[in-house]
């Protein structure tokens, strides 16, 4: 295999990176694309951040009290929780003045979201409450503090609350030495047997709007991609052949001039991670999470697989579930009760009930995650081979999902779900369907047992049986597989029974 690598020469169109020498701007939204001000102000999507989840609300917010104000649409979204953001490579030991824009959206009260926000482990700001300062509910205010870059060229503002555990930001605003910059860096082509998967790192502190790129093949454009893609795959492609693969962004309308790499294609495809975790762009730009697990032969032997799409609980996330889906799942696996599967636990911000809704587009982006699996692993497509479980808040996800899509998965398992209180949520999906048209198994504990029996009553009057298991288990996911294994794995034995058949 060889690799040969080269950045081709700047068009007169394409800005080279600024030296971070003079002060420069840079504003952080915390929407999922980049938004052009009025004034010229270009606020960045979101970026640099861990932890939290991102809401959106379409409430008008009164911007009188903030000079200079974003616009409208940053100030209707957010990032809540327990967060972070780290601004990197800036100019060791220099200050660097920040500007954080706050709007309480949520909270009618005072004193429900007191926050506080430290810059490499220095308080900058403290008891904080949004809706006290603001004078009430969906007004804007800022708060400005200035920050030393850490001998690393960092810093890290970190965000926490009081009574609530839920600090939010609308955006950030930080003035200094920042190496402005409008070219994707560090390109990396990984060949395959017939693939070549593309990856880049996204201009960190852009100037200009970056509004997607263009992608060639041996010199033939074969994709326009979103300017917030971070990777593409080549597919279709012969064994040992040498290709060109081209980069080049889209600024103010126009192809720049990119990056390539010149690779040959393999005999066989290379191994790579079995545990990744994954975002891509959805159909409205939004960004689309996710993380995966692979089977441990999966370089090796070529095939597909069945996936198994697990969603999380409440107050979880796509990537601090995984673990629990995975020890859930690997049980039966390795216990010969269920084949080998891809596992998948998507994001459905946080407490999102992986509806549409305020918090983001739970069902939207969960609908869109599945043609992106079976495009880009050895998946093997079609619901007869598509199964999908869900705990607490995702037992919920999993039941309405099986009930709403019967023809979109072979068997749906929803555990100890926190269902909804009125029962119209899931029947108004029936729709003249009968026992048949669902292949759903059920289970509650000691938490959410009675509201699962009432939805499942629902549905036996009107006439569909929907089997149930009541386990005397306190609200944790291992236990119910365990339980299930007791006696016999009825719910996995019938998950198994399912896969390749269609529903």
């Amino acid at each position: 295999m060889s690799i040969v690598c080269r950045r081709l020469q700047r068009s007169q169109h394409t800005d080279s990176q600024t030296p971070p020498t003079d002060s420069a701007t840079v504003r952080i939204a915390t929407t999922t694309t980049t938004i052009d001000g009025q004034d010229g102000a270009l606020w960045l999507s979101d970026r640099f951040f861990e932890g939290g989840s991102r809401s959106t609300s379409s409430t008008q917010v009164d911007t009188s009290q903030v000079t200079s104000p974003a616009p409208q649409a940053v100030y209707q979204s957010e990032r809540w929780g327990n967060f972070s953001y780290t601004f990197a490579d800036l100019v060791a030991s220099e200050s660097y003045s920040f500007r954080l824009h706050f709007v309480e959206t949520y909270y009618t009260t005072p004193n429900q979201r007191v926050t506080t926000v430290q810059a490499n482990g220095q308080a900058v700001i403290s008891n904080y409450d949004p809706f006290s300062e603001a004078g009430g509910q969906n007004i804007a205010t800022t708060q400005s503090f200035d920050a030393t870059a850490d001998a690393n060229g960092q810093i890290t503002l970190s965000f926490s609350a009081t009574p609530n555990d839920d600090a939010k930001i609308a955006a950030i605003e930080i003035t200094g030495k920042i190496p402005l910059d409008n070219v994707v860096s560090d390109i990396t082509a990984t060949p395959g047997a017939t693939t070549i998967n593309l990856s880049w790192r996204l201009p960190q502190y852009q100037s200009r709007p970056l509004e997607g790129f263009a992608v060639y093949l041996d010199g033939s454009k074969v994709a326009d991609i979103a300017g917030t893609d971070t990777n593409y795959k080549f597919t279709g492609l012969s064994k040992l052949t040498d290709y060109t693969v081209e980069l080049r962004p889209v600024i103010d309308g126009s192809e720049q001039t990119g990056l390539s790499q010149t690779v040959t294609t393999t005999d066989t495809q290379p191994p790579g991670p079995l545990y990744q975790e994954v975002h891509f762009t959805g159909n409205a730009g939004q960004e689309i999470y996710f993380a995966i697990t692979l089977p441990d032969d999966y370089y090796t032997t070529g095939q597909s697989y069945p996936v198994i799409i697990c969603l999380h609980g409440k107050e979880q996330s796509y990537s601090s579930f995984h673990d629990e889906a995975i020890a859930f799942h690997s049980l039966p696996i390795n216990d010969g009760a269920l084949q080998q599967a891809i596992i998948v636990t998507p994001d459905g911000f946080h407490s999102g009930r992986w509806e549409d809704n305020s918090y983001g587009p739970g069902e939207t982006n969960f609908l869109e995650l599945i043609p992106y699996l079976e495009a880009n692993y050895n998946i093997i497509p079609g619901p007869a081979h598509r199964i999908l479980t869900g705990f607490s808040m995702g037992g919920h996800g999993a039941f309405r999902f099986g009930v709403k899509y019967p023809d979109m998965f072979c068997a749906v398992w929803s555990v100890d779900a926190a269902m909804s209180y009125d029962s119209n949520a899931y029947t108004q999906y029936i729709n003249g369907n009968t026992t048949s048209d669902y292949h759903i198994r059920t289970c509650g504990g000691t938490l959410n047992g009675s509201r699962v029996q009432t939805v499942i009553d629902a549905f036996a009057s009107r006439g569909i049986d929907i089997p149930y298991a009541y386990y005397n288990k306190p609200h944790d996911f291992q236990l119910f597989v365990e339980a299930d294994k007791a006696d016999g794995y009825p719910s996995v034995n019938y998950i198994q029974s399912r896969i390749g058949v269609a529903p």
